[in-house]
């Protein structure tokens, strides 16, 4: 399996140098993508299809794990690793069908299938979520895609479910960023 990280500025690279070391430390290959040095994949908005595609041809031998660059690999993910029944494993927020955190895909011409209509449909319906249809499209695939709903300790945010789930030992730690302002900031006096 390898981790793939796309981060676009240096602060995310901060985060993503770090997800690199956390997975290293568990033996998981980690590669940190710079999506403005890639000139196919938009600056901002859908660009996880086309960067998961790509990452899927780049390196066929891997099955792959995107995860968001401020995160973290706190344990192994034996899910991932060890069971091999499914071909998707996605974190669905509540029970609605919407995908969030860590998009799991397997190796195989199935997936890259979806992975091209994912882009395909992300490129003409713009306006649209991506992640909406990714779920739309796993959801409706006509080619038996299995899909695995992954437990919350693979999207865990310490300060939202540790109450809910105190003996929860998390896999995948979300820092939630967004919006942070980096500490090499300089303000002005």
């Amino acid at each position: 399996m390898l981790v793939a990280c796309f981060h676009g500025n240096p602060f995310e690279k901060q985060f993503a140098v770090r997800l690199r070391s956390s997975a290293e430390s568990l033996s998981i290959k980690c590669r940190l993508f710079d999506r403005t040095d890639l000139k196919d994949l938009p600056k901002t908005g859908a660009w996880r299809p086309r960067a998961l595609l790509g990452v899927l041809e780049s390196y066929p031998e891997d099955d792959v794990l995107l995860l968001d660059a401020d995160t973290g690999l706190n344990r192994r993910p034996d899910i991932l690793l060890d069971e091999k029944d499914f071909d998707a494993a996605l974190r669905y927020e509540g029970d609605v069908l919407q995908p969030g955190g860590p998009i799991f895909v397997r190796q195989n011409p199935r997936m890259r299938r979806i992975m091209k209509d994912w882009d395909h449909l992300t490129r003409t319906f713009p306006e649209t979520p991506e992640l909406n249809h990714l779920s739309r499209l796993l959801g409706q695939s006509r080619s038996s895609i299995e899909v695995r709903r992954l437990p919350v300790t693979y999207a865990w945010v310490e300060g939202v479910h540790r109450e809910k789930h105190p003996r929860a030992l998390p896999v995948v730690t979300h820092f939630r960023t967004e919006g942070m302002i980096s500490t090499r900031m300089k303000v002005a006096q």
